[in-house]
């Protein structure tokens, strides 16, 4: 059982994307995984991104049982939402960011313009999730818990990705981790 948790997730598979890793016939049965989670581990302090796909997911689910999510943006709201939410996860974001219990934090006061650079900002933001739930548990006097939606396809690391979130929690010894591949949920 943990109070706190840091989560990572892959957004929504773009139309037509060559490689699914997070297709939108698993979006129900993946919120479903991370409802039970999040009532199996107590979760109540929650932080997370918000991309359209598996981190809204989180931040609904944590939400509906009361939780509090701390949510962690790269760079400001609008260029967020343009590259990270989509239109279709668009209102759903809205809804979450706009709930009295969420505390939002963002890092960066523009978008960088370079790609290396927006994945340098991605990456601070996953440390930025880790560093914050590390610090929660510690005033919990409780081991953090790092709950992914990862396709195991994308088992690699990317700069700034779920793999790399994955990857550094078990590196470093973070606490426990759990990885649902939304692949086999469908």
């Amino acid at each position: 059982m943990s109070l706190v948790a840091a989560f990572s997730g892959h957004r929504i598979d773009e139309p037509g994307r060559s490689q699914p890793r997070f297709p939108q016939t698993a979006v129900e049965k993946v919120a479903e995984e991370i409802r039970n989670i999040i009532s199996d581990w107590n979760i109540l302090f929650g932080f997370s991104s918000a991309a359209g796909g598996a981190d809204l997911l989180f931040l609904e689910q944590l939400i509906a049982r009361g939780g509090e999510p701390t949510i962690y943006l790269p760079f400001p709201t609008d260029s967020f939402v343009a590259t990270s939410v989509g239109p279709e996860w668009k209102s759903r974001f809205e809804k979450v960011v706009s709930n009295p219990k969420c505390r939002i934090i963002v890092l960066h006061d523009k978008m960088p313009e370079k790609e290396d650079e927006q994945k340098q900002a991605y990456q601070e933001c996953n440390e930025a999730i880790r560093e914050a739930a590390l610090a929660a548990a510690r005033i919990y006097d409780q081991e953090p818990l790092l709950v992914a939606v990862l396709a195991s396809s994308e088992a690699g690391s990317l700069t700034g990705g779920t793999a790399e979130a994955v990857r550094i929690w078990k590196e470093r010894g973070c606490g426990q981790v759990i990885v649902t591949d939304p692949l086999n949920l469908q």
